[in-house]
């Protein structure tokens, strides 16, 4: 379940303009390390759950052709909770119609 609101109707612009400012640091940084890499990349980002995101992602590229099939690389959660009730590498796990490689 994707929450999207701060649930008390207050502070909606706020969080908004928070998350956009994230996501724009979160962009720049990706693009610095690209490039200092030399590697091609992209940047979305979506208003779905982190896992129909990147599977969603994963789909556009599988259809461009079998030679750009899509591995998904992630990060294993180091949340205990996340250990009961999934995280969005176990997610990918189970879901998935393509590799993924957890890494811990």
């Amino acid at each position: 379940m994707l929450i999207d609101s701060d649930l008390s109707g207050f502070g909606r612009a706020e969080m908004d303009e928070d998350r956009d400012e994230k996501a724009a640091r979160v962009a720049e940084a990706v693009k610095e390390i690209a490039a200092a890499a030399g590697t091609p990349y992209t940047f979305e980002r979506r208003r779905e759950s982190p896992e129909a995101a990147i599977l969603d992602a994963a789909g556009v590229y599988a259809a461009a052709g079998p030679a750009s099939a899509p591995i998904i690389v992630t990060g294993r959660s180091h949340h205990v909770p996340h250990r009961v009730i999934g995280s969005v590498p176990v997610r990918l796990l189970h879901e998935s119609p393509y590799p993924v490689l957890t890494i811990p």
